[in-house]
């Protein structure tokens, strides 16, 4: 199975959405969107990060600039970055996870899964 990843940053919804019968996980927003769209150009094994995302994360993480692509939904073409390797890890012990999330600027909230179902 081919996979590929968009990443963008901004804000967006993340929970359950529906009624006590039926519920489902759902991540909403314009953002989410767009990750889907550059996941779409990344091609099968590759990443791609929005201009947002490498701001924010070019300390950490080192980047290969790409020529801007057209995505549906957007008039200009966007400038998108690959992950090239991480620079520096800060942390002597810490999950993976959080050291990605961290360091691409994503804020994870633990919660019980168990309780909505």
């Amino acid at each position: 199975i081919g996979t590929s990843i968009g990443i963008t940053s901004g804000t967006a919804y993340s929970g359950f959405v529906g009624s006590s019968g039926r519920r489902e996980m759902c991540a909403m927003g314009s953002i989410v969107n767009m990750a889907a769209r550059l996941m779409c150009k990344a091609g099968e094994g590759g990443i791609l990060v929005s201009a947002d995302t490498y701001a924010g994360s070019a300390l950490t993480i080192s980047f290969e600039e790409l020529p801007p692509v057209t995505v549906k939904g957007r008039d200009v073409p966007l400038n998108v970055f690959r992950p090239v390797e991480v620079r520096s890890f800060d942390v002597v012990n810490g999950d993976v996870t959080e050291i990605v999330c961290e360091a691409l600027g994503v804020k994870v909230l633990p919660i019980d899964l168990q309780e909505y179902f």
